[in-house]
């Protein structure tokens, strides 16, 4: 696998923060389970009641946890969007340009303007040369 460019940073960064998002138990669950059993005598039912609020504890730990991770990643997707945009719209004027009367060597001319620009993301290139 070669380099990703900005949109395959975005498309990998959705699909883990997809598995993050679809994969635990929320705190809505956990909540929802009952710390005592009538039917359980002697010390059993206090032992379930604490492993019942030990669970909820982790869980509403591991929820905060994974909204910081899932807003990290929201962050840095955000960030690529931006990326994106800000290198296409500062070389986009290229695909607007006229550099020669001559249509088809105009476009020529286009194109190698745009591939040109060693720093322009593949992505953001693409986007470019389907606009001349």
């Amino acid at each position: 696998m070669g380099i990703l460019d900005y949109t395959e940073r975005i498309q990998e960064l959705q699909t883990l923060r997809d598995a993050i998002a679809n994969k635990q138990i929320d705190t809505n669950q956990v909540s929802s389970i009952k710390d005592t059993i009538d039917e359980w005598e002697g010390k059993s039912p206090n032992g379930y009641a604490g492993l019942v609020e030990d669970t909820k504890e982790i869980v509403e730990s591991n929820y905060a946890i994974k909204e910081e991770v899932l807003g990290v990643i929201d962050e840095r997707i955000a960030q690529l969007e931006i990326a994106i945009d800000d290198q296409f719209d500062r070389y986009k004027y290229i695909a607007y340009s006229t550099y020669d009367d001559d249509s088809n060597k105009n476009r020529l001319q286009q194109l190698e303007k745009i591939n040109g620009v060693s720093s322009l993301d593949s992505s953001v290139r693409s986007r470019l040369i389907n606009l001349v």
